[in-house]
């Protein structure tokens, strides 16, 4: 048997102390412990009863079926929900519930999206234009154009773009080829990494920001990408939803540092995942599934919306039953408090639903100060004479 003798002038590094630990276990017979590898189910507080209803609140969204993309709608920290149709925009104040801006451009818009502070609104055009929007105005302050080489088409192609719509950086997922349109792109809430996936792609593509450097690639065999979604109590933990060749409902985390996937499939035959989106305010994860057999016969009645805190386990479901008519979602937002889910079909209508009890905090009756009252005080014991 070797000896070893460390000082602090030739201490080991940290993995070469584990290796000089595992071959000491060798040499005296010493089992490792076996450490468990897996990804812990997300962080969450699940609820304790149904919460999830429809609140008989519906909008209408024309010319919506005519968008190839899910990005058209958002909610801000100001309670403002904005959708973009056709070369427009229309605001709406949750608040007041009324309409508080309209906006419109040249070229159709694709997506919308709030900044942060909800001040500024970034909309981007079928014509590889950038626009940002003044909420209080609702007029373009600043205009970008992308790299695409081709208008209106991404190819492949991402880009970064500042404030002021100038730009970052720019990556193409295959260097001098024609790749596959980009379906969605999401940065995680330490805006450190963004996630990128593709049109009828198997694969998801993690890149940091806003950079666009090449980070890992979570490659999948038998399912297709169709959503993705960043948890929000987590920098790297990202939701995929995908459909099998099977045609089941699929989902994924991903952990893009160490590179591991943990996947479960949903039960039953024949549904499909359209879209998904984690809750900033509980971590629940709130799925949209479409039962593509019934779908064939009765479309408006075969939506379902269900509610996971882990990969196995289901907390609340709403099933159409032909009362509401709900169609095949297309995309969801979250209120600010979290207590609404706004989703946007496919037969052009905008339901809001109840997600969580609203909380009504009592305010606290205010104390009304006499601020007259000490000098009246002062003026009657001194008898109007000024003390000095």
């Amino acid at each position: 048997m070797e000896h070893f003798a460390f000082n602090k002038k030739n201490a080991p590094k940290p993995w070469n102390q584990r290796i000089y630990i595992s071959r000491l276990n060798k040499v005296f017979g010493i089992e490792e412990p076996n450490i468990d590898h897996t990804l812990k189910p997300w962080p969450c507080k699940p609820r304790k009863r149904s919460c999830l209803s429809s609140a008989d609140f519906v909008l209408d969204l024309p010319t919506l079926n005519y968008s190839n993309v899910p990005e058209i709608l958002d909610w801000s920290c100001n309670d403002f929900l904005v959708a973009a149709l056709g070369n427009g925009y229309h605001m709406w104040d949750w608040g007041s519930q009324t309409v508080s801006g309209k906006g419109y451009s040249i070229h159709n818009f694709n997506s919308c999206k709030f900044d942060p502070r909800g001040e500024l609104l970034l909309l981007g055009t079928d014509m590889k234009e950038i626009e940002v929007h003044d909420n209080t105005i609702n007029k373009r302050i600043s205009l970008g154009t992308c790299v695409c080489p081709k208008r209106g088409c991404t190819r492949g192609m991402v880009a970064s773009f500042t404030r002021k719509s100038e730009l970052i950086s720019h990556f193409r997922k295959v260097p001098g080829r024609r790749g596959l349109a980009i379906h969605s792109v999401r940065i995680s809430p330490d805006a450190q990494f963004a996630a990128i996936t593709t049109l009828y792609s198997k694969e998801v593509l993690i890149v940091t920001w806003p950079y666009l450097k090449p980070f890992h690639v979570f490659e999948f065999e038998d399912s297709f990408t169709t959503t993705i979604t960043w948890h929000p109590w987590r920098n790297c933990l990202l939701g995929r939803g995908a459909v099998t060749k099977c045609k089941q409902a699929h989902v994924s985390m991903c952990f893009p540092p160490s590179g591991k996937i943990e996947e479960a499939v949903l039960p039953g035959s024949g549904y499909s995942l359209d879209t998904m989106l984690f809750s900033d305010t509980t971590g629940e994860l709130a799925i949209s599934l479409y039962d593509r057999d019934k779908g064939l016969l009765h479309p408006k009645s075969s939506s379902s919306l269900l509610v996971m805190s882990d990969m196995k386990t289901v907390v609340d479901l709403w099933k159409d039953e032909g009362r509401i008519e709900l169609n095949r979602v297309v995309t969801m937002i979250f209120s600010p408090d979290g207590t609404k889910l706004a989703t946007a079909t496919s037969g052009e209508d905008l339901i809001i639903w109840n997600f969580l009890p609203e909380t009504k905090q009592k305010e606290k009756p205010r104390r009304k100060y006499n601020f007259s009252a000490i000098p009246v005080y002062m003026d009657a014991l001194t008898h109007k004479r000024v003390l000095r």
